[in-house]
């Protein structure tokens, strides 16, 4: 199963509306759509997976909320504080999903740490 967390990126969305329009002018069908979106997807999943090699640990003030639903734990943080090595972030609310392989993050970083993130993905996505 691959996450459709990564759709609403900005390369995901980019993607998305990019694809709907080739669909509107009949140059796409609607299931090679879904195909590319799927295949979006796997490969995302899988390059944020086994080609990212920067760490990110957290510290949360508070666990607000947590839930075990289809094979994974969804914890919701308050008052979070992400360090990559030398960077720091802070944010007020936090959702971060695991499962029985990896951490999903599903966080409002501000502009600037979602922006470099947006950069990383996107260089990982053009290896492929």
């Amino acid at each position: 199963m691959s996450y459709q967390l990564y759709r609403n990126t900005t390369l995901g969305h980019t993607l998305q509306e990019s694809l709907d329009e080739l669909v509107q002018y009949n140059q796409l069908t609607p299931a090679l759509a879904l195909k590319i979106l799927l295949q979006f997807d796997r490969s995302m999943n899988n390059a944020l997976a086994n080609k990212v090699k920067s760490r990110l640990t957290f510290k949360a003030g508070k666990l607000h909320t947590y839930r075990f639903c289809d094979n994974v734990w969804t914890f919701l943080l308050n008052d979070v504080e992400f360090r990559e090595v030398h960077e720091v972030a802070r944010v007020d609310k936090g959702d971060l999903d695991l499962d029985h392989r990896e951490p999903i993050f599903e966080l409002d970083l501000g502009s600037k740490i979602r922006s470099k993130m947006a950069k990383t993905a996107s260089d990982y996505i053009e290896a492929f």
